[in-house]
């Protein structure tokens, strides 16, 4: 009612959704802003925290939302694939998920008009309801939906806390699940003993990895596949991933942000970060707010410009270009992913790729980190001159 909504209007939306106060809120919500949009007046975050404080709410509008990324830090590429049929059709005839249809199908990107229909359609049986929801979704009936994974369900159903749910499509996809501090943390176990990919005595092929770095020529042999096993730690894995963001994702960034207004650019595989950026401080269209060049302490949370993020863009590829080790540790990793992630959101909206950057960041995250692209990473970023030699295969002693 402090949002303004007509008495008869919010007894409508108890009287429908009364025995759910999750949909009950959220239908609520949208309702409003719906209204307020087709008006002068706006649905915006200050209506709605000065409506939470009329009711004495807590309320967290003034931070910035952080999801939690455990489930895209741990995924494997499989994760990445369409879940199957059978999965959809047992999370709903056992019944492993609930009474969350609204915030369900909130979480898995259908639309607000898509998710009443199928409650229209569906009055009495709430899996009904569930599993239209999870075809609908699998399917992709719906403009600008993203390709529905394993991945996604997954994050939808810790979202929406369908705790049976989650746990049944983990063990499906051989994911390990513990539980800590009352939340679900998934990790994955891809490499059980008896599946050791170097076992004794056993035929394996040997990668031989000669870098140069000046005058100075060192050689590592490493067993190809999986960088974990094949000796690189958690840091160097971090700094790959982070090199693969920067190298692909934020240079796509800059190169389809400068393509309208340069039309006779250049090909996207001639173009690097470094030219980019300043080409785009030549045309000076997105001016950062304190200028270009300035120091990444000069950069405020609040700075959101498009001219801010192309210097966030750039102090990324500095910090991993100068960096001394090809090396980068867990804290520094998740606070550079929490920045890049807001910064490709503002930029899924200004450039709308064909392809998500967010997707393509949560890609990589979720990426298994091969012993080749460590290497090949760090060639490209650290510009060593580095050389592979695959042998045949031969056989490991013990």
């Amino acid at each position: 009612m402090n949002l303004g909504m007509k008495e008869a209007d919010y007894e409508n939306l108890h009287f429908r959704y009364f025995s759910n106060p999750m949909d009950f809120m959220l239908f609520g919500l949208f309702a409003w802003r719906d209204r307020a949009d087709s008006t002068p007046s706006k649905a915006t975050f200050e209506k709605l925290l000065t409506a939470l404080v009329a009711i004495k709410v807590p309320h967290y509008l003034c931070q910035v939302h952080r999801e939690d990324h455990t489930l895209v830090e741990i995924a494997h590429n499989r994760l990445q694939e369409i879940p199957s049929d059978n999965v959809i059709n047992t999370l709903t005839e056992k019944k492993l998920i609930g009474d969350c249809v609204v915030h369900l199908g909130v979480e898995l990107g259908l639309s607000i008009n898509s998710i009443k229909e199928t409650i229209v359609n569906n009055p009495r049986n709430l899996y009904d309801r569930i599993h239209d929801l999870l075809i609908k979704w699998k399917t992709c009936n719906e403009p600008n939906m993203v390709t529905p994974t394993i991945y996604r369900l997954m994050m939808a159903l810790q979202r929406v806390e369908a705790a049976d749910g989650l746990a049944f499509v983990m063990k499906t996809y051989d994911v390990e699940q513990n539980y800590e501090s009352s939340e679900t943390v998934a990790r994955l176990n891809p490499y059980k003993e008896k599946c050791n990919p170097i076992q004794p005595n056993d035929s394996s092929t040997k990668v031989r990895v000669r870098v140069k770095a000046g005058k100075n020529v060192f050689v590592h042999e490493v067993a190809p596949g999986i960088a974990s096993v094949a000796g690189f730690t958690n840091e160097e894995i971090n700094f790959t991933k982070m090199g693969m963001i920067a190298l692909n994702i934020l240079a796509d960034v800059l190169y389809d942000l400068l393509k309208p207004d340069k039309p006779h650019l250049r090909p996207r595989s001639d173009c690097d970060i470094t030219y980019l950026y300043q080409e785009h401080r030549k045309l000076n269209k997105h001016i950062p707010t304190n200028g270009w060049g300035g120091m990444c302490q000069a950069i405020q949370v609040t700075d959101i410009s498009t001219g801010d993020d192309i210097e966030r863009i750039r102090h990324t590829r500095n910090e991993l270009q100068h960096s001394k080790e090809f090396e980068l540790g867990d804290t520094r990793f998740k606070e550079l992913c929490n920045i890049l992630r807001d910064l490709l959101k503002r930029f899924d909206t200004l450039n709308k790729p064909a392809r998500l950057y967010t997707d393509h960041l949560h890609e990589i995250l979720a990426k298994i980190i091969s012993a080749q692209e460590v290497h090949s990473i760090e060639n490209e970023i650290l510009g060593m001159d580095i050389t592979v030699e695959i042998e045949n295969p031969m056989t490991v002693q013990p």
